[in-house]
């Protein structure tokens, strides 16, 4: 499917959204895009299958949309691979149908990378609830960092999708996304990206990322396998270091998997069989010793804003929306008069 005729000549940038479903968010994160400060953008929509009316609200609305899409639902890695086929902007930047951008998001970012000392640059956001209530910031949960990042990288994910923006060119050069992957398709990316080329980190909060209990990252038995079959290909194939790093991660997330199903799945043989996995892969007791303080010390890191998340997507109930926190609409509003 298409529609809309795209601006000529092509845009700085390229907005992608790829979009199953989104009718009840959709019209604000896409508003977020409208209301930007830089305006030489087109967004590429892609419809991943949808049956409601996403599809429509995206039609028609601005000339610099453009809509494209499957009738019928693919893998996200997929998805995103098909969308940046389709586009045509030097840079790329990442937008879901439930989140939303600061207004200034895309001039900073462009500014940034035009500098050219980096080629992908990403922001601080705002971890938001699906009523739009700020549970916190992102880096609460997850250190970030900047420069040549991907032994750190390996350790743990800290690289928001919704504040991602990317020369097109080092997609190509890294290899795209990963067709056959669904939830770890971002962070599959970003890792042979950050083998490649340095990364620039703005602590500004650009966007508001929306944890909900439709959160295709709710799905966390997929999400580790996909992990897991990340972190083998680099023990395979990384230097000493980054095979080291792997493998701590991997021991780390069956580690992680096991105090979900135990809480979650409520399936204690499972849980004792993750941990033991995870013992088993660290290679060695001092190693597991080792990779079990470094997660637990990762894990400490916010802990009030991941027991939110949780929280939020496993339940759609939200503690402390009722106690006074502002709202994503009012920060980003704040944001634009800045």
């Amino acid at each position: 499917m298409s529609s809309a005729v795209s601006p000529s000549p092509a845009p700085l940038v390229t907005v992608l959204m790829v979009c199953y479903n989104g009718t009840p968010y959709l019209r604000q994160a896409l508003d977020s895009v409208r209301a930007q400060t830089f305006m030489d953008w087109e967004l590429v929509f892609f419809d991943n299958g949808s049956t409601d009316e996403s599809a429509a609200i995206a039609t028609g609305l601005d000339p610099r949309i453009r809509v494209v899409g499957s009738s019928t639902r693919v893998p996200l890695g997929l998805a995103r691979s098909q969308a940046v086929a389709a586009s045509r902007g030097r840079y790329v930047a990442f937008l879901d149908s439930d989140d939303q951008w600061r207004p200034d998001k895309l001039e900073r970012q462009v500014r940034t990378l035009s500098a050219g000392q980096a080629q992908l640059a990403y922001s601080d956001c705002y971890v938001v609830s699906g009523r739009g209530r700020v549970l916190g910031r992102y880096s609460q949960r997850a250190m970030p960092a900047d420069g040549y990042v991907l032994a750190t990288l390996l350790d743990e994910n800290f690289i928001p999708l919704v504040t991602v923006m990317v020369d097109r060119d080092l997609i190509t050069k890294a290899g795209g996304f990963d067709p056959h992957l669904q939830v770890a398709a971002d962070y599959d990316l970003w890792l042979r990206i950050a083998s490649r080329a340095a990364i620039d980190y703005d602590p500004e909060p650009l966007a508001s990322y929306r944890t909900h209990s439709r959160n295709l990252s709710s799905d966390f038995r997929t999400a580790y396998r996909e992990n897991l079959r990340i972190y083998r290909s680099w023990r395979r194939t990384g230097t000493a270091e980054t095979q080291g790093r792997a493998r701590r991660a991997a021991a780390a997330l069956h580690w992680k998997w096991a105090l979900k199903e135990l809480l979650i799945g409520r399936r204690a043989g499972r849980a004792a069989s993750r941990f033991r996995l995870g013992w088993a892969r660290a290679g060695g007791r001092l190693r597991a010793l080792r990779a079990l303080f470094w997660l637990i010390l990762r894990q400490l890191r916010g802990v009030d804003l991941r027991y939110f998340m949780l929280r939020e997507r496993f339940t759609g109930r939200t503690l402390g929306d009722s106690a006074g926190r502002p709202s994503a609409e009012s920060i980003r509003r704040a944001g634009a008069s800045s």
